[in-house]
């Protein structure tokens, strides 16, 4: 599968280094906050509205590249996706986009980088934050349904640590990813960071919709200093028709 060309000031390492950028930068900030909202979603709107203050101060300091920042939007169709691909249903948690002016080919002129958030913590009931980081997080770059990064070498996945020892968070995300097939994550630095982001590295990771594998790279949030608030999960709400029998909108 053809790769996204650039102009020669611009390839596809600089532009991930600019977006990686805006979203630590982002995230470091985030990591200041003394109180938060539990659930993921409301954190994701949280980092969106810091990225897009980030990336404004670095784009008028001349520290970044102009993209667009789309927040839980789904996937855009590659050349040979049709409308019943299922990934077009599928919804990464962010994906920056911009426009490859030297594209020799227009239905790849838009360039996506997407990213995935998930909690990371001990498990609640049977809900088990460092499994889902693999079911519902890597696999998600490997497998067809969800496709994310279907046509790009390399994306990104946050962690949002809020509670558990680092050591311990690391060896249980590994162990379920190792029954998946998964490569190993492992520190990019010396040692854990306090209330900002730690990256972690890991092999390239194969995908069964595309020969070429995809680099994700990984930021962990450090957030087990912060107050954590309810998120409510709102249920659908009931209809009246005009028979007077309930239906769900």
């Amino acid at each position: 599968m053809p790769r996204p060309t650039f102009a020669p000031a611009l390839n596809w390492f600089k532009y991930e280094q600019a977006v990686l950028s805006v979203f630590t930068e982002a995230l470091n900030r985030l990591g200041q906050e003394a109180t938060l909202p539990e659930g993921e979603e409301p954190i994701n709107l949280a980092l969106f509205w810091m990225c897009r203050q980030v990336h404004l101060e670095q784009l008028h300091a001349n520290k970044s590249i102009p993209f667009f920042i789309d927040f839980d939007s789904t996937n855009q169709p590659e050349p040979d996706d049709t409308t019943e691909s299922r990934r077009l249903k599928k919804r990464p948690d962010f994906a920056c986009a911009l426009t490859d002016e030297q594209a020799t080919d227009f239905r790849r002129s838009q360039i996506r980088y997407s990213i995935e958030c998930k909690r990371l913590g001990v498990a609640a009931g049977q809900w088990v934050f460092t499994e889902n980081y693999s079911e519902r997080g890597m696999l998600r770059f490997r497998q067809a349904d969800h496709s994310y990064a279907k046509g790009f070498s390399s994306a990104a996945m946050i962690g949002y640590v809020q509670n558990m020892r680092d050591d311990d968070l690391l060896r249980e995300v590994n162990d379920h990813a190792k029954t998946r097939k998964i490569p190993s994550l492992f520190l990019a630095a010396t040692k854990w960071a306090a209330k900002t982001v730690t990256q972690l590295q890991q092999d390239p990771l194969t995908r069964d919709f595309d020969p070429v594998p995809v680099q994700l790279h990984h930021l962990w949030l450090d957030l087990r200093h912060c107050t954590f608030t309810p998120h409510k999960v709102k249920r659908a709400v009931k209809l009246t028709t005009k028979a007077g029998k309930k239906r769900k909108p």
